[in-house]
């Protein structure tokens, strides 16, 4: 469990230990880069963007691919009811329906696997004992249950949140008033800030059920201890940490526009020849450089933060972090 936090607090910048710490965790770990890269399926470790991208994602990839098999679904049960013909075409859009839930179900599963897994090496690893990947598999399909049920608690409270932000802009749209406008800056602060904050209770109870073995009910309370005692802090972390991958993400955008200076040239040339064959080997190297480029970056990132968290919650286990703004203002009162 949580240890005491001392009197005297430990007054080192606690940034400059835990994002090295994070990043060298990451890089020097190439072999747990799928880990990350399933487990963002789910939730990707940054403290700004839960569930953002994996719902736009989603609904984007798979939403038209399920409401077209439901669609079809309807459509078949309503003209084998009206114009008596065969159910096989839905029995066809059912079997897709079922294959589609169980693939989705698979996903979701073995991407929180995967969560439970990274905490697990990153633990090990802080500790500087042995990890594999099997034992890190393991431990996450132990853990399978409670860290499925924390994320569906998150993405609740998250949903809530953007409906609650919905309503304002809506009618900031519909009135086009000043008031209303303000109304809203003001409610999507707030829910960048509560979202914040629930992406960092995600992380810390994910690492009590991990590396304490607490239940679901004890890690929520253990985490939302953590962010109400520093939150501060935690507020200085995650800007900094989304700070520092905006700057890797532009890296790896140039990085990616110069492997794919190859391909842009075979697409200029396949149309100065008139050849498909040359289109389909540039359109081919491209996307291949696209699933490589985002297989990598996602995976070494979802480590990253997840890492930082990790550290975190080890740090403020351990009662040593103190907010930057505090060490500012108890420099400044030492040298008056």
């Amino acid at each position: 469990m949580l240890k005491k936090k001392s009197f005297v607090p430990n007054d080192k910048p606690v940034y400059r230990e835990v994002i090295p710490q994070a990043f060298k965790f990451a890089w020097k770990h190439p072999q747990y880069w799928l880990f990350g890269f399933i487990a963002s399926f789910l939730f990707t470790g940054g403290s700004a963007d839960i569930f953002f991208k994996f719902w736009n994602s989603l609904q984007a990839h798979s939403g038209s691919y399920f409401g077209y098999s439901f669609q079809i679904l309807l459509t078949t049960a309503k003209q084998s009811l009206t114009n008596g013909v065969t159910w096989l075409m839905f029995f066809q859009a059912l079997v897709a329906l079922l294959i589609f839930l169980v693939i989705f179900i698979a996903i979701v599963a073995f991407s929180a696997i995967c969560q439970g897994a990274l905490v697990h090496v990153i633990g090990a690893w802080k500790l500087d004992k042995k990890h594999f990947v099997r034992q890190a598999l393991s431990v996450g399909s132990k853990a399978i249950v409670p860290v499925i049920a924390l994320n569906l608690i998150m993405i609740f409270f998250v949903w809530i949140s953007r409906f609650a932000v919905s309503w304002p802009f809506a009618l900031a749209l519909s009135k086009e008033n000043l008031i209303y406008y303000i109304i809203y800056i003001i409610a999507f602060v707030i829910f960048f800030t509560v979202t914040l904050f629930l992406g960092v209770i995600q992380l810390y109870s994910l690492n009590a059920i991990i590396l304490q073995g607490a239940t679901l009910r004890s890690a929520l309370d253990i985490a939302w201890k953590l962010v109400k005692k520093h939150w501060l802090i935690t507020i200085e972390t995650a800007v900094l940490q989304a700070f520092l991958v905006a700057i890797i993400g532009f890296v790896v955008a140039i990085i990616f526009m110069i492997l794919a200076i190859p391909a842009y040239l075979l697409y200029i040339l396949s149309f100065i020849n008139s050849s498909v064959s040359l289109f389909e080997t540039s359109v081919g190297i491209f996307f291949a450089l696209i699933i490589i480029t985002v297989t990598i970056t996602t995976g070494f990132l979802a480590n990253f933060q997840y890492a930082i968290w990790a550290l975190m919650f080890k740090k403020f286990g351990e009662g040593g972090a103190v907010p930057k703004i505090h060490r500012i203002i108890k420099s400044i009162l030492k040298k008056s």
